[in-house]
């Protein structure tokens, strides 16, 4: 595995955990920290719609479009985000993603989304319901975060979401996987909402690897 921007065996041995359900934590996924604060900073601002979800708003844009493994308006990226883009259409880098998750992922179209969240941005508890059957890598984008801004990402128990198992601050460098492979329907998670008239934006790449066959998505 050859990659400039991904550190491939991170990923490919990052942790799947099995409790409260399946899912992946992945920590120094990039190459160096020069790289990986260079993709921070230069994380995209254009192309992006208005979204508004639990009570939130927040904006996306599409990368990498379903199945394409090409990116989408390469103009509006900086050239790392586009180099950085292309490595995740390659087959390197989804063979990583597969070793981590234990499915070959070959036939499993590809599609990758940014979202950037700004204040009072935030997701209540849900389990990716869109994502029926498939694999969701969330990359975190931002150089520095408060702990006190919100925003991280929190594993809950589905029996009881006030109960927290894991909390992911959405520093870059992080990753998280959602894994939906037909034994864990409940993969409750929530992003707490972010606070504080000085914060940064949240920033975030979904790379979704939904069942094969898949021709449409929504997020």
């Amino acid at each position: 595995m050859v990659s400039r921007y991904f550190a491939l065996q991170q990923i490919a041995r990052g942790t799947l955990h099995e409790q409260p359900f399946k899912w992946g934590q992945l920590v120094e996924i990039w190459r160096n920290e020069s790289i990986a604060n260079t993709l921070a900073h230069e994380f995209p601002t254009d192309a992006f719609n208005y979204r508004e979800r639990n009570g939130g708003y927040f904006y996306r844009r599409t990368i990498v479009p379903l199945a394409s493994r090409r990116v989408d308006d390469p103009k509006t990226l900086s050239d790392s985000w586009r180099g950085m883009c292309e490595e995740l259409a390659s087959t390197d880098f989804r063979a990583a993603v597969a070793e981590l998750c234990g499915t070959d992922l070959s036939e499993y179209p590809m599609e990758a989304v940014a979202f950037r969240g700004g204040r009072d941005t935030h997701y209540l508890p849900h389990v990716d319901a869109s994502l029926r059957l498939g694999f969701r890598l969330i990359i975190y984008f931002n150089a520095r975060w408060k702990e006190d801004w919100g925003g991280s990402l929190r594993i809950l128990d589905p029996l009881d979401h006030s109960t927290i198992h894991h909390k992911i601050p959405p520093k870059v460098g992080n990753a998280t996987v959602i894994v939906r492979d037909g034994h864990f329907a409940d993969t409750w998670h929530e992003v707490t909402r972010l606070t504080g008239a000085g914060i940064a934006t949240r920033n975030t790449l979904n790379v979704t690897y939904y069942q094969p066959g898949t021709t449409r998505t929504s997020q």
